[in-house]
C-alpha cells in the first residue's frame, strides 16, 4: 500500500579505513525505514558525497578524513555550520604507527578537535556501540528535522485506476517492443561472448597468474598474522575483562603484559589487519575476528 511521506536526505560518508563501520551506518538508516517511515510519514534516503546538499550528514573516521573521493574536513564544518544535524563518530580503537601517513594523521587530529569544539563529537569503541550511539543520535536528528517540515497524514492512494482499453492497448505494445529489443541485444551480447571464449580460450590456459601483491604490514601485524594462520579455526579473540585484557590465538595469549602500552600495541595490530582486508569482525562484537580467504593466503607468505 502506498503513503504520502516527506524524504530526508542522509549523506553517508565512507573514509577508506573505516568501510565497515560506513555500511553499518547505511544499514540502521534502512532498519530505521522499515521499522518508522510509514507511521512517522519520513523517509531517510541515503546519498553519497557527491550530492550537491543534504538535511543529514553521517560519519564514522578512525584515521583520516577528506582522501580521495571523499568530502574535505572543510565541506563537512560547512555542513555543521549550517545548522544542519551532522552526527560523526570517531574510532578509539588504537593507531599502529606504521599503517597511517603521518601527514594525514595529523591534519585528521585538527579536524577531530574541530568536531570537539563544534559540539559534533561522538567516540565509539566497538561496532556496537556505534549502532546504539548512531541510532540514538538519528533519532534526535530526524525529530528536529521532521519538526521543521509540513507534511499532510499519510493518506492511502488508490490501488486500481481505470485506463481505457486504447490505453491498455498501447501500453501492451510498448512493452511488447521493449522485450523484442532486449531479446534481440541479449542474444548479440551471448552470441560475441561465445566467439571470444572460442578465440582465447587456449591463450588464456597458459597464461600463468602473477603472485599478487602482499600488503604492507607493521611487524606486530606480522607476528600476530602468522599466529592466527596457525590457529585451527583462524581466529583471534579479544577479551576485556576487570583490570584485565587478553589477546589469544593459537593458545598464545599476546598480552604478556597487562599494562596500558601492550595492550594498545596488539589492538592496532588487529584494527591493522582488519583495516587491510585480512580479519573480519564476524560478530561485529569487538571480540571474535576470523581470518578471510585473503588473510589465510597472505598469512602462507609473509
Amino acid at each position: 500500500m502506498s503513503y504520502k511521506a516527506n524524504v530526508l536526505s542522509v549523506m553517508t560518508l565512507k573514509p577508506a579505513d573505516a568501510a565497515k563501520e560506513s555500511d553499518i551506518i547505511r544499514e540502521v538508516l534502512y532498519k530505521w525505514n522499515e521499522t518508522h517511515s510509514k507511521e512517522s510519514g519520513i523517509v531517510l534516503l541515503p546519498v553519497g558525497c557527491d550530492a550537491q546538499e543534504c538535511d543529514i550528514m553521517a560519519a564514522a573516521f578512525w584515521t583520516r578524513v577528506g582522501g580521495k573521493n571523499e568530502l574535505s574536513a572543510d565541506k563537512i564544518l560547512e555542513h555543521a555550520d549550517s545548522g544542519k544535524p551532522a552526527l560523526l563518530f570517531f574510532s578509539e580503537m588504537p593507531v599502529a604507527g606504521g599503517c597511517v601517513d603521518a601527514k594525514q594523521y595529523k591534519a585528521f587530529g585538527r579536524f577531530k578537535q574541530n568536531c570537539k569544539a563544534e559540539g559534533i563529537y561522538e567516540s565509539y569503541d566497538s561496532i556496537d556501540e556505534l549502532k546504539e550511539k548512531f541510532l540514538d543520535k538519528l533519532e534526535q536528528a530526524v525529530s528536529e528535522q521532521g519538526a521543521e517540515e509540513k507534511f499532510e497524514e499519510p493518506e492511502k492512494v488508490n490501488e486500481k485506476t481505470e485506463i481505457s482499453n486504447a490505453e491498455k492497448k498501447e501500453i501492451k505494445k510498448t512493452v511488447d517492443k521493449k522485450t523484442d529489443r532486449k531479446e534481440t541485444k541479449d542474444k548479440a551480447v551471448n552470441d560475441e561472448r561465445v566467439i571470444f571464449v572460442d578465440e582465447f580460450v587456449e591463450e588464456i590456459q597458459e597464461i600463468e597468474e602473477p603472485d599478487a601483491e602482499l600488503p604492507k604490514l607493521s611487524e606486530d601485524a606480522v607476528d600476530l598474522l602468522k599466529e592466527i594462520g596457525k590457529d585451527e579455526k583462524f581466529t583471534v579473540v579479544r577479551k576485556r575483562l576487570i583490570g584485565s585484557t587478553t589477546i589469544k590465538t593459537n593458545g598464545r595469549n599476546f598480552v604478556t603484559k597487562n599494562v596500558t602500552g601492550e595492550i594498545i600495541k596488539w589492538e592496532a595490530a588487529i584494527r591493522e589487519l582488519e583495516y587491510k582486508g585480512l580479519l573480519e569482525d564476524k560478530k561485529h562484537n569487538g571480540e571474535t575476528y576470523v581470518l578471510n580467504e585473503e588473510g589465510k593466503r597472505v598469512a602462507e607468505l609473509v
